[in-house]
């Protein structure tokens, strides 16, 4: 396909999905909603050591992938509208052709990484490698612990949505 692909989340249900063709020619712009789990908008501030707050951005997504025909994507969001702790969320949309194929993109799986109690994940970004697995690096703080650099990951082959327990990566 002779496209660039974008999105941004727009409502708190709809992730929208951009195509620009023929971008050095004549480029036309697409654009089509895609329906995505329901999410509240994080907290600003993540709680650190001393009292501290780091600033976890505002849900913006942090990076888009497009492999295998699939764009993979991932943000902040909220636990819940009684748990101001946030967590990362990750996502899966199949093109299915789209723009060129007259069919829509939709969304494959989506999934949470959460610990909750006053655990902050944040900061997201997802790759794909070629046997389609997925990780997720991110960044996770508690009133216990400063800024850490984690990572999930899921195989191909795990159930949809699903992703493993964050993991400490080494302190650089």
């Amino acid at each position: 396909v002779n496209a660039l692909y974008a999105m941004n989340w727009t409502g708190l249900s709809t992730m929208l999905l951009h195509a620009i063709e023929n971008v050095l020619t004549t480029p036309t712009l697409t654009t089509r909603p895609v329906a995505i789990p329901s999410f509240i908008r994080p907290t600003n501030g993540a709680t650190s050591t001393g009292g501290h707050e780091l600033d976890s951005l505002d849900g913006r997504l942090m990076n888009v992938q497009g492999r295998f025909g699939n764009l993979y994507a991932s943000h902040t969001v909220r636990m819940s509208a009684s748990d101001p702790t946030n967590a990362s969320r990750w996502y899966e949309f199949s093109l299915n052709g789209w723009p060129s194929s007259g069919q829509n993109p939709g969304l494959v799986q989506a999934g949470t990484v959460a610990i909750g109690n006053d655990t902050h994940m944040f900061m997201p970004a997802i790759g794909v490698n070629s046997q389609r697995d997925i990780a997720m690096v991110y960044t996770r703080s508690s009133p216990n612990g400063v800024a850490d650099y984690v990572a999930s990951s899921r195989r191909a082959s795990d159930a949809p949505g699903t992703m493993g327990a964050p993991q400490l990566l080494p302190a650089s």
